[in-house]
């Protein structure tokens, strides 16, 4: 359920962009020069003044970000779609407050929310949430950021929110699909729990006439579904918590 990367990554970034263990890495500036256009003043990009390397287009791995045709807002949204996937919720909040769209899209339209859910970051997702991201975005497949977390969120922890955020839950994907219809699909206990819990439709048909009981492959899913009313969901199932993983449920 992740994006292909390779053209959206940040150009000149590397796996260690942001913070890792390779201490303070390189060094630079972010003044005018050939590709002119992210910042008027020069700002050495270290550790210490980040937020002003960040405020003006800078990327969090110390180094010029790339001007992306001279365009500021181009630069921040990609340092954010990044941040935001790699889980870095201290760089999100600040690229936010430079300027950052919170619902800035990517080529195959994956806005910030989309890439934290697609990597369970609870904390990047609550961010973007509180600071406007819109919750039911779609991208070029029509898949919102709670179809992903119920794919991809073993924990419930960002379902949970997106839920509390006003995520539709029957919005449907090109395939006719619903969030349920995934969480059933991969056997995620927790985010079927949440999702009947708060009214999801048990009996939706994809395209293919399938409903989400049909596409389980869990015996644990199947009795959620088949037993659990709106108001038993949390506790039809106790050889199941929040972390139970669908492995640990046979099927």
């Amino acid at each position: 359920m992740e994006e292909e990367e390779g053209e959206n990554e940040v150009e000149g970034s590397d796996e260690g962009s942001y913070g890792g263990s390779g201490g303070s890495g390189g060094s630079g500036s972010c003044g005018r020069g050939s590709n002119a256009g992210i910042c008027s003043s020069s700002v050495s990009c270290t550790r210490r003044n980040c937020a002003r390397s960040m405020a003006c287009g800078a990327s969090p791995s110390w180094c010029p970000a790339p001007t992306c045709g001279g365009s500021r807002i181009c630069a921040l949204g990609k340092n954010l779609l990044k941040a935001a996937q790699k889980g870095r919720t201290c760089y999100v909040e600040r690229l936010l407050d430079a300027g950052a769209d919170a619902n800035y899209s990517s080529t195959g339209d994956w806005t910030a929310l989309h890439r934290a859910a697609a990597k369970a970051h609870a904390c990047v997702v609550s961010l973007l949430l509180k600071r406007g991201a819109n919750v039911n975005a779609r991208n070029c497949y029509g898949f919102t950021a709670l179809h992903i977390a119920a794919y991809d969120d073993y924990r419930g922890k960002c379902v949970q929110l997106l839920i509390e955020g006003g995520a539709d839950l029957g919005s449907r994907n090109r395939f006719g699909r619903t969030p349920l219809h995934y969480a059933a699909e991969c056997g995620n206990v927790a985010a079927v729990r949440l999702l009947v819990k708060a009214g999801a439709s048990k009996c939706a048909k994809d395209d293919e006439g399938r409903t989400p009981c049909d596409v389980a492959k869990t015996v644990c899913v199947r009795r959620l579904l088949r037993y659990c009313t709106r108001r038993r969901a949390r506790s039809c199932m106790p050889c199941v918590n929040m972390y139970t993983s669908y492995s640990n449920c046979g099927g």
